[in-house]
């Protein structure tokens, strides 16, 4: 970045919101299939551990702009893929988290499949979550303490995106089809189930609340 950038424009264009904490937070990492309970147990985590003021980073947030496409051709986009993650970003973020600084976390439109104008701000205090597909890729594995598989079976996994996307994401069930079958299926077989192996944990996603907390605060006290 040019060293006549001002303070602001550095902001704006890193999305740091230059607040250094006094702790560095320990950072658990969550993967597994679309749909397999990622995002509950993290928020379910939140809950339990709201006393060490947990963060969320949501690998969600950070797919890369595609403002100069067509909301067509954004559809078609492979969004279960790697290519698909605006690493450097992610990357740097993560890097000033763990470091005890805080970011403006971007915001993902799923309905026009795009970054909005929003930022969030996240500035966690002792724990910080990291949840998503690729949680446990080999370019961000390293930057966690602990990390959690949730396994759950394919044709589950379906039936659930089926739900969600219908109702959240007013998309047709034919269309959910398709793109679980074209892309989100063997994009799992081929970028992420192999991420299991760097799991300290493998939860399975129909797994009780009470069980799957108990065993993530067997985790996070060794």
């Amino acid at each position: 970045m040019p060293s006549n950038f001002s303070m602001k424009q550095r902001i704006l264009l890193t999305g740091v919101t230059g607040k250094i904490m006094k702790h560095k937070p320990t950072i658990l990492a969550i993967a597994g299939p679309s749909c397999g309970g990622k995002t509950r147990l993290a928020k379910e985590i939140s809950q339990y551990f709201k006393h060490l003021e947990p963060g969320l980073l949501r690998l969600d947030s950070y797919y890369r702009v595609f403002n100069h496409l067509s909301i067509e051709e954004r559809s078609k986009i492979n969004f279960d893929e790697p290519a698909a993650v605006d690493w450097e970003l992610l990357t740097q973020h993560l890097k000033i988290l763990k470091q005890g600084g805080s970011v403006f976390q971007p915001v993902y439109d799923y309905t026009t499949h795009t970054r909005t104008q929003k930022q969030d701000p996240l500035n966690p205090g002792s724990l910080l979550i990291v949840e998503g597909l690729f949680s446990l890729h080999p370019r961000l594995a390293k930057y966690s303490d602990h990390k959690i598989f949730v396994q759950l079976e394919m044709a589950k996994c379906l039936d659930r995106r089926i739900k969600r996307d219908v109702h959240e994401r007013k998309r047709s069930e034919q269309s959910i089809r398709h793109q679980f079958t074209s892309q989100v299926k063997p994009m799992f077989h081929l970028h992420i189930a192999e991420t299991i192996d760097q799991a300290d944990l493998v939860i399975s996603g129909e797994a009780s609340l009470p069980e799957s907390l108990k065993k993530m605060k067997d985790l996070l006290d060794k």
